[in-house]
């Protein structure tokens, strides 16, 4: 039996001599043909991590993983948490020491090492705030496929926490040096001893009345201060007087330099 189309409808039907279509003119067949389609190819596999549902804050983000995906991001997100406290901590120390240095230097100290870490210190500070950003971005990745669907939270929240503890250790530590720091003498009774004991030296060719030290700063025992007098002559003297505390009592050494 031949398969033929009706004849007021023109088009491609199926050729009943071969496995293509043939164009079919509304009366008759004609010579034109087409070759049967290619078979249609599988598409290549995709691959995709699931996605949360689609909200205002959870948008494109990573569901959790498989238990044996999870576990191993579980470990490195604790890697990721410890480094982040480390790196707190030690942002703690060097907040300690910008704040005690710059304390000396209220205080009027004259020791080249403190003005030197005055400026290094926050360098390497500053440094340490790029790793901690390093380090809450780490935690926020892999929080993710631990259970946190909002990794700017996660981020936010570490570098918040972070920032928190280097706050803590900055302060305790400062209160520590402070309160370790000893009994201390002031200036100005610096001064005032100083002129009550040249006074009482015989010979001295130092009018103790323009003996002028720096009434700034407290001094503790082995500190150093440079004071400023006068002679008979007119001209300037400038000495090194050593703070020494001995026995609940203040002692001086004063080298002329």
């Amino acid at each position: 039996m031949t398969f033929e189309p009706p004849r007021a409808t023109p088009g491609w039907y199926p050729d009943p001599q071969s496995a293509g279509m043939r164009w079919w003119d509304g009366r008759n067949w004609t010579q034109h043909h087409s070759p049967p389609p290619e078979p249609l190819s599988p598409p290549p596999p995709t691959y995709s991590y699931p996605v949360a549902e689609q909200n205002a804050s959870t948008a494109g983000y990573a569901v959790p993983l498989p238990d044996p995906y999870r576990r191993a991001y579980r470990s490195r997100l604790v890697t990721r948490l410890i480094g982040a406290v480390l790196v707190a901590l030690v942002s703690g120390f060097l907040v300690a020491g910008v704040l005690n240095n710059a304390i000396a230097v209220v205080d009027g100290s004259d020791e080249s090492e403190v003005y030197v870490g005055l400026f290094v210190l926050p360098v390497l500070l500053a440094g340490f705030w790029y790793l901690a950003k390093l380090a809450a971005g780490g935690v926020a990745t892999y929080a993710v496929y631990s259970g946190q669907s909002d990794p700017r939270v996660t981020k936010r929240t570490t570098i918040a926490v972070g920032s928190i503890i280097a706050g803590l250790v900055a302060i305790v530590l400062v209160v520590v040096a402070q309160f370790n720091a000893g009994p201390t003498i002031s200036g100005s009774e610096l001064q005032s001893e100083l002129r009550g004991n040249l006074a009482a030296a015989e010979g001295s060719p130092v009018i103790v009345s323009t003996i002028r030290c720096p009434a700034s700063r407290d001094y503790g025992d082995g500190d150093q201060a440079r004071c400023t007098a006068s002679t008979g002559t007119g001209s300037a003297v400038v000495f090194l007087v050593t703070v020494m505390r001995d026995d609940g009592e203040w002692h001086y050494t004063v080298d002329v330099e």
